[in-house]
């Protein structure tokens, strides 16, 4: 009997061996998204085949040849067993009844199944757990050459007659980069816990709902007191959320029934395994230095999305430690690019740089990285305070800005002896963050669908990262080839970036010399209509003149009462037209303004430009969420 895709559903219940009704199942569910040629599948079943059976599969072998393919053979067992006939290519009916019948002799109860042949580059197995990849038709499966990796991603639940255990998937890659799933198959269950996370016993007095701003909720994170529990329905380790409650040691419940005031959750995590310090530092020296060929940067972006979403899972691996550690640097790389190509829009001569060109200053070397990063600070003043253009810059370039900055700092104090790793990976997250909510912010390395896609741990964007991680890693990680430098002159390089000025302090810095100055000068006009019924424009003025920042604030109005109400908070002189001639220090007298409710959301405008350093990082925040 031969079965397709067509009459799938109708004659299902023929086929009898696991390895077909897996692959059954694949294409009547589209499980994993379907990858997979359905239409082309072919199940042959049943002891002999008829004559008019041997017709069809004849003409699918015509159907194949005329269109210049290849068909593979797969021989499926009853049961899953070692040492099974190959899997081959074949081309005649010849070939087919030569297999056909090789099958039958070493289990009668076995089927075949033709599917078109896919030249892979790379082979991998996927359980709910791990991935392992290796090159080739069979480099995972047959364990040559594999690199494997902790890693969770959204699979099907399946029904017990299919999957008693664990499903495994296995997948090919091909050369034109189109992954395809192509068996899938009971097995053990890893030894991986991915469910609740609890890290010890603990006694439910407060819930936290994992909801709304981030960076609020970093915030709830930081304050909460021992007995709080995240509740995160139908979330998974790879969100944000969860990352800062798990580097925060805080449960997490993923299941919808909210856990109770008074519920004591029992520990259900492996013991913490003391991260190797050394496998990671290693990643971030060699992140920092690697000269990265902007051919490349768009898949290697790809995979950093990976590892750090990743990382709560792979924190106790190896070769995932040193990932991350390595992509936290190339983020840092990544989004100081992305800023001075953004700076390529304020150029005063008209002369604007090729953005392939400011790309590289930041990623083709470390030396390079070095001399173009004085140039970010500058940049963020830009974004800050000047005037930008159409789409161009402004706040939210800013926000960007300052929460790449952060991470810097963050990397610099790490090896100065004085952050950990957490904290690496919480700064990468706020920047993966900000760059997700303000659009433009790395699109032109990481397409916007890829953020929601690989956060969700959507199997195929995922499993294309990890693709990559291969290409570029497998081999190397131990081996020090990743760089060729000798590791003093690597030493002297960091020792080097260890003594750049911290972003933060910069930032007191300027912020302090700005306020001072009063560079800030804020207008606001009221257009009245006076007894005659004549308009006329009442003027305030806070600040200086002549200031860096000058913000135009029309208000209309038909009554004196909100104009007289100023005049009250800041008393000058008057007249028929002006009044408030005195120039009010901004800085010092804006919390007048703010308070007395005049301006209404009018006042949000002033006050984003307001340097002042205790508000500034929420400030940012604020402005970033909206």
């Amino acid at each position: 009997m031969i079965i397709n895709a067509h009459n799938l559903l109708q004659n299902k219940q023929f086929i009898k061996t696991q390895k077909a009704q897996g692959i059954a199942y694949l294409i009547e569910n589209k499980i994993l998204g379907n990858h997979i040629y359905s239409p082309e599948v072919f199940f042959i079943t049943g002891s002999f085949l008829q004559a008019d059976e041997i017709t069809e599969i004849k003409e699918i072998l015509l159907t194949y040849e005329i269109s210049n393919r290849e068909v593979f053979a797969r021989p499926c067992p009853l049961y899953p067993r070692h040492g099974f006939v190959d899997s081959r290519r074949i081309k005649t009916i010849e070939n087919f009844l030569e297999v056909w019948q090789e099958t039958k002799r070493v289990d009668s109860f076995s089927e075949l199944i033709l599917m078109p042949y896919i030249e892979a580059k790379y082979n991998l197995v996927l359980t709910d757990r791990n991935v392992a990849i290796g090159a080739g038709h069979d480099g995972a499966t047959a364990g040559k050459n594999t690199m494997t990796l902790p890693l969770k991603v959204n699979i099907d639940s399946f029904p017990k007659t299919l999957i008693n255990d664990c499903p495994y998937f296995e997948l090919v890659y091909d050369k034109d980069s189109r992954l395809y799933c192509v068996q899938l198959r009971n097995g053990p269950i890893p030894s991986q816990s991915n469910g609740d996370y609890i890290p010890c016993d603990v006694t439910v007095n407060n819930v936290i709902t994992a909801e709304g701003d981030l960076l609020e909720f970093e915030k709830i994170i930081k304050q909460a007191k021992t007995g709080s529990v995240v509740h995160h329905p139908g979330g998974t380790l790879l969100s944000h959320y969860a990352v800062h409650a798990v580097l925060s040691e805080i449960p997490i419940i993923f299941k919808d029934r909210k856990p109770l005031i008074g519920d004591v959750l029992k520990k259900n995590t492996r013991e913490n395994q003391n991260i190797d310090q050394s496998i990671f530092k290693k990643g971030l020296v060699i992140g920092l230095n690697y000269g990265i060929d902007l051919d490349y940067v768009n898949s290697l972006a790809n995979s950093m999305l990976v590892i750090l979403h990743q990382f709560l899972i792979m924190k106790n691996d190896r070769n995932g430690l040193f990932l991350a550690g390595f992509f936290s640097a190339f983020l840092l790389r990544l989004s100081y690019a992305a800023i001075l190509g953004e700076m390529r829009h304020k150029t005063k001569n008209g002369h604007k740089p090729g953005r392939e060109q400011v790309y590289s200053d930041f990623l083709i070397s470390y030396e390079n990285f070095i001399k173009q990063r004085s140039k970010i600070f500058k940049s963020w003043k830009s974004f800050r305070f000047e005037n930008w253009p159409g789409n161009y810059g402004g706040i939210k370039w800013a926000c960007c800005t300052l929460m790449a900055m952060k991470l810097e700092d963050q990397i610099i104090l790490y090896l100065r002896g004085k952050s950990d790793i957490n904290k690496i990976i919480t700064s990468a997250h706020n920047v993966i963050n900000c760059a997700h909510n303000t659009g433009p912010f790395l699109n032109k390395f990481i397409q916007g669908r890829h953020f929601d896609a690989i956060a969700n741990g959507n199997v195929y964007e995922t499993l294309r990262g990890i693709v990559k991680i291969y290409k570029y890693f497998y081999g190397k990680i131990d081996n020090d080839n990743l760089l060729n430098e000798n590791k003093n002159s690597l030493n002297n390089k960091m020792k080097v970036f260890k003594r750049c000025s911290l972003r933060d302090k910069q930032l007191k810095r300027y912020i302090k010399k700005i306020t001072n100055q009063n560079k800030l000068c804020v207008n606001i006009q009221f257009k009245i209509l006076d007894s005659s019924n004549i308009e006329k424009i009442i003027h305030f003025q806070i600040g200086k003149k002549h200031s860096y920042k000058t913000m135009d604030i029309f208000v209309n109005e038909n009554t004196f009462d909100k104009v007289n109400q100023l005049i009250k908070l800041f008393p000058g002189k008057t007249g028929s037209l002006t009044t408030g001639k005195t120039k009010y220090n901004i800085v010092d007298n804006f919390h007048k303004l703010k308070q007395s409710n005049l301006l209404g959301s009018d006042i949000y405008r002033i006050e984003s430009l307001i340097p002042n350093i205790k508000n500034e990082y929420e400030l940012m925040e604020e402005i970033n969420n909206g």
